[in-house]
């Protein structure tokens, strides 16, 4: 152990040498966040997971990275890592459970996936990535005798003993010194700007109470005692209310004290959870101290009962509508444009992703939906890591190379996510596409594309009509076609201008050819080596550049072989290439 801490120490060192100082403290004011310098907060990400046990044992159970070796694990963060900032990705949540490196007591327990977490958070930090972390979930069985294992999710805000255990799990986290970061405190790490208690809040009805948790029992009949009231089904929810509330500013004064670095925000989970739980959740949070809440969206769930034995493909839903309601309706998601909420609280996006579905026009609408209800955070669930992306299939399916067409719309989402004002009013073309002064997306055409005069990123084949073709843009991202474009491959291709070049020089990136193996939608439980993705990183395919302008000529060279002979390209002819990374110079 000793030996681990001396060599994470000194590589701490190097990366601290080479790390993206670029990070601004992020502040509340009057239910906005702020950056420090002034600027309104607006971040576009994943959820990012390989320090969860539960996520290993999806790759173990496929007979990947097993036997566990941290070393190759931690080359799989890297290359996740990469994939992230070719996406532009701003910050990564990470949800933890104490399970997973925590005693009974809420000690830390040291193991491999608080060393993971370690080196996540480092990583992401050296990168210039923000940091969300959710602090407590119960997706997690490495350690037997942990509070989280021994209290139900459910007891965590009601049971003193479990509310005592969590706190001192929180606050032995805030105050890890993490070796792969300087020994620097985990609070004090200027990448972590928000900080989530519980993911996703769960409560016993009152039924369930009696029947599987006599801790909350108990201490609902003190409550009563307490007020002299008859247990009722009025007073068991205010009870809850009143618990609640209490959790919540007990939570923020911990973290007040502790002087942390990000700002906290409480969970008030997916849409039609007040419908099923009931407003005390909401009224709790409102009339709380915090000033941050969270929600997710995930269009499509509540469509397949009886997941995964029901597998349905959703992308041949139209989802326009559901949207519509999102909005407008109380119990869906309208509750949060309330007077108890508005201008009151922020609000930022947990977790979103379309259920089963790979048709690009949703990621964009749901970016519109985010910020029609206000939203300036948003993490999809989940960034599926690689070397492990071409084994999985099913629910939540989203990675650089395995999904093209769907990464080209969860790239181009991230722009309207940023670009559109919040609390805009609500509304689209038509209940089948949506026009937007720089963007574009269809449920028919299954498809979606950005263009700013500088950048395109579309998901598929289209023609613009448009003058000014004459100079290629400075970056396109694409898949399929475009105005300056034909591309016949299977992946995702960046062409990007390199600034103080003599002569007009792009960077081309091409992603190998995707290959699906099975249907996305299905959940299959594969055998050892059985994938349901291949990439092709040999086919050669055409690429061919088209501009208005006359007489215009390229050159392209490999930057995979060193010593590679520019070829000459002709204008508007085509070259051939296989996946791999090139130049392009305009002559």
């Amino acid at each position: 152990m000793m030996f681990f801490k001396l060599i994470a120490f000194f590589l701490s060192l190097f990366l601290g040498l080479v790390a993206k100082d670029n990070f601004h403290k992020v502040e509340v004011r009057e239910g906005t966040l702020f950056f420090e310098n002034g600027d309104e907060v607006a971040l576009w990400g994943v959820n990012f997971q390989p320090p969860m046990s539960s996520e290993y044992y999806e790759m173990k159970s496929r007979a990947l990275f097993s036997p566990f070796n941290m070393e190759a694990y931690k080359k799989m963060i890297d290359e996740s890592f990469d994939q992230l900032e070719f996406i532009g990705v701003d910050v990564i949540r990470i949800h933890l459970t104490p399970a997973d490196f925590s005693d009974e007591n809420g000690r830390l327990v040291e193991n491999e996936w608080l060393e993971t977490l370690d080196y996540t958070l480092a990583e992401a930090t050296r990168r210039g990535i923000y940091i969300y972390l959710a602090l407590m979930n119960d997706f997690g069985w490495a350690v037997e005798h942990s509070f989280g294992r021994k209290y139900p999710k459910k007891e965590w805000m009601f049971v003193p003993e479990a509310i005592i255990a969590g706190e001192r799990y929180m606050k032995s986290l805030l105050n890890r010194k993490n070796p792969y970061d300087q020994d620097r405190l985990y609070k004090d790490n200027p990448a972590w700007v928000i900080v989530e208690p519980i993911n996703e809040p769960m409560f016993y009805s009152r039924e369930e109470v009696s029947e599987k948790s006599p801790n909350i029992e108990k201490v609902y009949q003190q409550w009563l005692g307490i007020r002299g009231s008859e247990d009722s089904l009025v007073e068991y929810d205010h009870f809850r209310y009143e618990f609640t509330r209490a959790y919540i500013n007990r939570i923020l004064e911990v973290f007040e004290n502790e002087k942390i670095n990000p700002i906290v925000s409480w969970s008030l989970n997916w849409p039609r959870d007040r419908e099923w739980t009931g407003d005390f959740p909401f009224q709790a949070a409102a009339e709380s101290e915090s000033r941050v809440f969270s929600f997710s969206l995930y269009p499509g769930q509540s469509e397949t009962p009886k997941w995964p034995e029901n597998s349905i493909d959703h992308s041949h839903t139209n989802f326009f509508s559901y949207f519509k309601r999102v909005i407008q309706d109380p119990l869906y998601h309208g509750w949060m444009l309330e007077d108890r909420f508005k201008n009151k609280q922020a609000r930022i996006v947990y977790e979103f992703e379309p259920w089963s579905n790979q048709n690009p026009y949703i990621y964009p609408l749901m970016a519109k939906v985010f910020r029609c209800l206000g939203a300036q955070v948003a993490t999809m669930w989940t960034y599926r890591l690689s070397g492990y992306a071409e084994y999985f299939s099913g629910t939540h399916n989203l990675n650089l190379k395995t999904t093209p067409q769907k990464m080209a719309s969860f790239i181009l989402a991230g722009e309207i996510f940023k670009k559109m004002p919040r609390f805009e009013k609500f509304k689209t073309t038509t209940d089948d596409e949506d026009n937007l002064d720089y963007a574009y997306l269809s449920y028919s055409k299954r498809l979606a594309w950005y263009w700013d005069d500088k950048t395109l990123i579309h998901s598929g084949d289209f023609s613009m009509n448009s003058s000014n073709l004459e100079e290629l843009p400075d970056q396109i991202v694409g898949y399929g076609d475009s105005p300056w474009i034909q591309y016949q491959g299977k992946g995702l291709y960046r062409l990007q201008k390199l600034t103080n070049q003599k002569t007009p020089t792009w960077e081309l990136t091409i992603l190998p050819h995707a290959k699906p193996l099975s249907n996305h939608w299905d959940r299959i439980e594969f055998a050892a080596g059985g994938k349901t993705v291949d990439l092709d990183y040999k086919t050669k395919a055409s690429f061919r550049i088209r501009t208005a302008k006359s007489g215009k000529n390229y050159f392209i060279s490999s930057l995979l072989e060193k010593n590679s002979e520019a070829e000459k390209i002709g204008n508007f002819s085509e070259f051939i290439v296989q996946p791999g990374n090139y130049r392009i110079y305009e002559n």
